[in-house]
């Protein structure tokens, strides 16, 4: 059998094969052992040339970089509105990836108009000049703009307003979510914030970094067992004033997490920054009003800023200016621009106001003061024979709605004593209607329920160490679901005297914290206590039941009175309307004539029972003969049925005759 010869060199058997261009085509040839080691031999002499060029133009690059930088550091500080060199980026690679140039930023326009915020500002400016010690810390509540004096600042630089020893400084905003992200071994996290640090001692004079959320530094990226995070590696930096660092945190992240660290604490200059006022915070809307129209495609009016300010400011409690007053804003433009509207006004700010805490609509308009003027009467719409309770009551509400409240704690503070059955729960839940549009705007506790010490677990939350710790307490998580409410307390005399000492935080500064430490505001509920006093009984005879600190605390406390003959016949014309109006939706016509609403009143009419007779006799007499009538079939669909004294002097029912 022939052997394959060579394809090269026609002479020697092939012993191997390679890839060869043959004819400007890749092709496979069958080699001999010379041709093979000869084109191997070949190909290693090209490929060292190719790397020596290579080798060659990338140290000529790094010189050529090297003397640029050089020349650049060499040459003097960027003057005020300049733009930092283009190489300046270069030197900061690890940075350039990681944040985000917020002096970039400002001028491509593309940051909001600071406004309100000037002395903050010039303060961070200040402790930025300074030699050493030179790293602020904006300490404040969320939502009150702290970032948004960092983006000020970079919009002054941008615009060259600023000490020349900050001329062209380049704020970047580092997040340490970014440094840690992708970090997959112990020491990447190290090395990589080492070149962090390295970037910014190598640009101290063009980089200022801005971390947000600064207590996130204690405790990022240290290893199980090691004391090593970013804030133990950072404290060097910030010692020696080589790095300017700005930081932004709440008071209670800075007392948690940087207060308890006294090397890190020195290391930054607190600036306090306050919640603005309604008048700072509807300039701060005017100010921003022409992006959020070009945002939405609508045009929003100068009342609907007003009102964003001032209802956000009454009605949501739990958040701070101006920054509800922009999400209010802004939810407001957005749900115009879904209806295809062209105008945002007051009612569509009080419309999102409505939707988010519950609070009616009809509550927050500018009729609000003839409702109030009025509100005795919508309570004796359902309350009979208690004139100086309603009263006590609209009065009260009336205080609260002119603005005259004196004091921080709730909108009011009533205790209703009395005999059972004569309408002190019914009046707080007329009230809780009336103020807030719905009977389930009443949080009722049973105080009977707490008569030992520690059932005062039970409202706040277990303390810790305690089953149930992790739980809420039953009225605070009420209160801070539903914040505004009318909270009862019923029959306080019954409770320990242990668990009412928690009311006396609530009625003097409005607030009461949780097991978890949270303070919940109770400044925008009503709070009615009531207390069982037998008929004739003074008001004197409540500090024999309840503490002189509680009852002094109170805004009124009104006696009910008994109820009447004619008290109870009111009363029974109310209790029947539900009635009526059920058999009506089922179409029925249901009369009931005045001997029989006589007969009832005066069946129901029990001193020592008080009104409760009245529902008794009620479903006794008519409601429960009615459902007889229905489920038997007796009655057609559209009948009439009439209530009425028959005989023996009692209700019956018969259908009517007509």
């Amino acid at each position: 059998m022939n052997a394959t010869l060579c394809e090269r060199c026609g002479q020697r058997p092939a012993t191997g094969s390679d890839v060869a261009l043959v004819q400007g085509r890749f092709a496979l040839q069958s080699l001999c052992a010379q041709c093979l080691a000869a084109q191997n031999k070949q190909r290693m002499a090209v490929a060292g040339g190719a790397a020596l060029a290579a080798l060659a133009v990338g140290l000529g690059a790094s010189i050529f970089a090297a003397n640029r930088i050089k020349s650049e550091s060499a040459s003097p500080e960027p003057q005020a509105g300049h733009a930092p060199s283009p190489l300046a980026r270069y030197r900061t690679p690890t940075l350039n990836a990681l944040s985000r140039d917020l002096t970039q930023l400002a001028r491509e326009g593309k940051l909001d108009p600071v406004i309100g915020r000037d002395n903050e500002i010039d303060r961070v400016v200040r402790i930025l000049a300074r030699r050493t010690k030179n790293n602020p810390v904006l300490i404040g509540e969320a939502g009150v703009g702290k970032t948004a004096i960092v983006e000020g600042l970079a919009v002054r630089i941008a615009r060259g307003d600023v000490p020349k020893s900050l001329a062209g400084r380049r704020i970047l905003a580092l997040t340490l979510s970014t440094v840690v992200a992708g970090t997959k071994y112990r020491g990447e996290f190290e090395a990589r914030l080492t070149r962090v640090f390295e970037e910014m001692r190598r640009s101290a004079n063009e980089v200022i970094v801005f971390i947000d959320e600064l207590h996130t530094i204690v405790g990022a990226g240290s290893a199980e067992g090691s004391t090593v995070d970013a804030a133990n590696m950072l404290k060097p930096e910030l010692a020696r004033g080589e790095i300017r660092c700005i930081g932004a945190t709440t008071f209670e992240e800075y007392r948690v997490h940087i207060e308890s660290d006294a090397a890190l604490e020195r290391r930054f200059a607190p600036v306090i920054v306050d919640e603005p006022s309604q008048d700072q915070a509807l300039a701060m809307l005017s100010g921003v009003k022409d992006r959020y129209e070009r945002h939405h495609g609508v045009a929003i009016t100068d009342e609907a800023l007003r009102a964003a300010v001032t209802l956000s400011a009454r009605y949501i409690a739990d958040r701070h200016l101006p920054d509800k007053a922009f999400d209010l804003m802004d939810e407001a433009a957005a749900s115009v621009a879904l209806r295809r509207g062209a105008t945002v006004n007051a009612e569509d700010v009080a419309l999102m106001v409505s939707a988010a805490t519950g609070v009616p609509l009809h509550t927050l308009q500018e009729k609000e003061a003839q409702r109030l003027v009025h509100f005795e009467d919508l309570l004796r719409e359902r309350v009979v024979g208690q004139d100086e309770a309603v009263h006590a009551v609209a009065e009260s509400v009336r205080r609260t709605g002119a603005g005259l409240r004196e004091h921080r704690g709730p909108l009011g503070a009533l205790l209703f004593v009395g005999p059972s059955g004569v309408g002190k729960t019914e009046l707080a839940r007329a009230t809780a209607a009336a103020l807030f549009g719905s009977d389930d705007a009443l949080l009722r506790f049973d105080m009977s329920e707490f008569a030992q010490p520690h059932s005062a677990a039970r409202l706040i939350g277990a303390p810790a160490g305690y089953a149930g710790y992790e739980k809420a307490g039953a009225l605070t998580e009420a209160v801070r679901r539903r914040p505004y409410c009318v909270v009862l307390f019923d029959d306080v005399d019954k409770a320990h005297p242990e668990v009412l000492d928690l009311l006396l935080q609530v009625l003097d500064e409005g607030r009461l914290t949780d097991a978890q430490s949270r303070a919940v505001n109770f400044r925008n509920t009503l709070i009615i206590l009531t207390a069982h006093l037998p008929g004739g009984a003074q008001v004197s005879k409540l500090t024999e039941v309840l503490q002189s600190e509680l009852l002094n605390r109170l805004d009124d406390a009104v006696v009910f009175r008994a109820l009447g003959p004619a008290d109870i016949r009111s009363i029974a014309e109310l209790a029947v309307r539900p009635l009526i109006e059920s058999a009506r939706e089922r179409g029925y016509d249901l009369q009931i004539t005045a001997a029989a609403l006589h007969c009832i009143a005066s069946e129901a009419n029990d001193p020592r029972q008080g009104a409760r007779m009245v529902r008794r006799i009620v479903e006794r007499r008519l409601r429960s003969p009615l459902a007889s009538l229905i489920l038997s079939g007796e009655l057609a669909r559209g009948a009439a049925i009439v209530a009425d004294v028959f005989s023996r002097n009692k209700v019956e029912l018969r259908p009517s005759a007509t």
